[in-house]
C-alpha cells in the first residue's frame, strides 16, 4: 500500500485496465475518470489520463492541491469508457498520514 502526506501534491496513481489478465486498448476513451473515497464518507471524481498512449491500458492521475485533505485511509478506482465498453479497475488503497 502507498503512503503519502496530507496535503501532498504531484504524487501518481496508476492503473492499468484489464480484461481477464491482459491489458485492453483503451486510447480511444470518450471518458477517463477516477474516484477517491475519502476515509470518513464522501467521493471526489477528476479526470484521468493515459500513462503513455493508451494502448497499453495503462492510465494516471498526478494527485493535485486539494484532493488529500483528510488522513487515513483512501480509495481510489479508475473508470474508462470507450465505443466498445467500460471498465472500472479494483479498489487501488493508500494511507494518508498527517505531516
Amino acid at each position: 500500500m502507498t503512503t503519502i502526506k496530507l496535503g501532498d501534491i504531484g504524487s501518481v496513481i496508476t492503473a492499468t485496465i484489464e480484461e481477464n489478465g491482459v491489458a485492453i486498448d483503451v486510447s480511444s476513451a470518450t471518458t477517463k475518470l477516477i474516484y477517491f473515497l475519502k476515509p470518513f464518507g464522501g467521493r471526489i471524481t477528476k479526470e484521468a489520463s493515459f500513462d503513455t498512449t493508451g494502448t497499453d491500458g495503462k492510465v494516471k492521475y498526478t494527485i493535485i492541491d486539494g484532493i488529500c485533505n483528510q488522513a487515513g485511509y483512501w480509495q481510489a478506482k479508475f473508470h474508462i469508457k470507450t465505443a466498445s465498453g467500460q471498465w472500472t479497475t479494483d479498489p487501488i488503497y493508500f494511507l494518508v498520514e498527517a505531516s
